[in-house]
């Protein structure tokens, strides 16, 4: 069908191409075409009709082909239509020839922000109403508190602000008390800083560490009001001096709402601030276990976060981590349920577990969930899914949310 197309389409422009000219009616053109012009005007004849009729009778020909080809799309168009049709017919009976199909469950819950639910091939069929009294949590480890060494043991004067062992590390600058700006540099003492209070204040406000409780004090005889928006030093916030902590009616006073003296985990073992120094075999190795497994360290080049580390991605089942508010270190089941967490040093390896507190932390129980099927008896399961083993329910898991 393209070649006839081609061939028609070429005879009809060169006819028409060359009698453009003659119905412009050029004076330019050959005399030939001058003169069929002009003869067709003298004699009446209509020429042009004449070839707009055979130009049409020329195209007549590509007309059936132009039908046939439209009906032929409609055809495969058809055709593809068919074939997706038998395609998922197909599926379909792989499916039902599938012996699982016949067996398979859908499971629905009445409210899906209580719980969600899932049903195994071969589930029992019926309605079944939850009555969840507990969820289920994990258990913790709390260690000892106050692992740390007090922030200057040896007084306020040993010890420079930008090394001191705060919980969060004291950022230079500025900080206001009373409406008085008191400027501080990284390598001022915990003294110094005392001292640009008291100068800053015109001694109305005085400033004191004591090394038993760990703990810096403000005194005045007039109320204390500390910090204003332009502040750049964050020295108030790490030594826990808060308005809401002052005392007093005749003596006011804003004493630290916690210990400042905190462990460094990111620090090397030796320099991390802990009361007991953490020991090795030795030759600088040692190794505790926790849940059974055992963990190693280097005390040489290990930081405490390493270890903490370390003891996460064991496969232990627990989480390591240090609680910088109460100064203490945690071990958090992965898992949920009122299950148990171990840890202690290995003979001749070490002391990690004790000088860190955690073995002789205490364990915070977790909790089983609680609930009843259908009113019946209280029923258990140690985690927040109910398995089929748990409710007794052939091939139904329901998860509490």
């Amino acid at each position: 069908m393209a070649s006839v197309t081609s061939t028609s389409s070429s005879s009809l422009g060169s006819f028409l191409s060359s009698t453009a000219l003659t119905s412009a009616g050029s004076t330019t053109s050959s005399t030939g075409n001058s003169s069929l012009a002009i003869s067709g005007l003298a004699s009446g004849f209509d020429w042009q009709s004449v070839v707009t009729q055979l130009a049409n009778a020329e195209r007549a020909a590509e007309t059936p082909w132009q039908t046939q080809q439209t009906t032929i799309n409609a055809q495969i168009a058809s055709y593809n239509s068919i074939n997706d049709a038998l395609t998922a017919l197909q599926t379909d009976v792989k499916a039902l020839q599938d012996p699982s199909f016949f067996s398979s469950a859908l499971a629905q819950t009445s409210d899906s922000t209580y719980a969600t639910a899932t049903a195994a091939p071969g589930a029992t069929v019926g309605t079944y109403a939850f009555n969840i009294s507990q969820m289920a949590t994990t258990a913790r480890i709390n260690g000892a508190a106050n692992m740390g060494k007090v922030l200057a043991p040896n007084g306020p004067a040993s010890v420079t602000i930008g090394s001191a062992a705060f919980g969060t590390p004291v950022t230079a600058g500025t900080f206001t008390i009373n409406g008085a700006q008191i400027n501080i540099a990284s390598t001022d003492t915990l003294q110094d800083v005392f001292d640009h209070i008291a100068a800053a204040t015109n001694n109305a406000v005085t400033a004191s560490y004591d090394s038993g409780t760990d703990t810096i004090k403000l005194s005045s005889s007039s109320d204390i009001v500390l910090g204003n928006a332009t502040d750049t030093s964050n020295f108030l916030q790490a030594a826990q001096l808060f308005n809401n902590n002052e005392t007093g009616t005749t003596t006011r006073t804003i004493t630290s709402s916690l210990s400042l003296g905190h462990i460094q985990v990111t620090n090397n073992m030796a320099n991390a601030n802990l009361q007991t120094a953490i020991q090795d075999d030795g030759t600088g190795q040692g190794a505790f276990t926790v849940n059974g497994v055992t963990i190693n360290y280097n005390a040489s080049t290990d930081s405490i976060q390493n270890v903490l580390d370390r003891i996460t991605n064991s496969t232990a089942g627990v989480t390591a981590s240090y609680d910088s508010l109460n100064n203490r270190f945690l071990l958090t089941d992965k898992a949920t349920g009122d299950i148990g967490i171990s840890i202690q040093d290995v003979a001749g390896k070490g002391n990690f577990a004790a000088a860190t507190g955690l073995s002789t932390g205490t364990l915070q129980r977790g909790q089983n969930l609680l609930y009843t099927v259908n009113n019946g008896p209280q029923l258990v399961s140690q985690s927040n899914t109910i398995d089929p083993v748990s409710s007794g329910i052939t091939g139904l898991s329901v998860t509490a949310v």
